[in-house]
């Protein structure tokens, strides 16, 4: 059920449709279908890491094609540095156990 409910997101999403970009170029659409492409493709072919890490490969490919491509050039190099610098967090307790 959830599959069927998120289709229309997806579709949308897969050719670059939003609320605020209403038109699809190709190169969006190539991007969506190459990114699919690989994730699936992952998923029925391999094995191991892979195959349990396919999405996230998919999507780490995804933006770097539309990093390359030019569509995603506006995300300034002073954000990724940010990103990139942020403090990890090193323990989150949401259980506090009684011994």
């Amino acid at each position: 059920m959830v599959g069927i409910s998120v289709v229309k997101l997806s579709a949308t999403n897969l050719v670059g449709i939003d609320a605020t970009d209403h038109v699809s170029e190709w190169k969006e659409i190539l991007t969506g279908i190459i990114t699919l492409v690989v994730i699936i493709g992952l998923n029925a072919w391999s094995k191991g890491k892979l195959k349990l890490f396919c999405v996230l490969l998919g999507m780490l490919l995804g933006y770097g094609l539309l990093y390359g491509i030019g569509i995603m050039r506006h995300i300034q190099h002073n954000h990724i540095v940010q990103i990139s610098s942020a403090k990890r967090i090193q323990h989150i307790s949401f259980i506090k156990y009684q011994h």
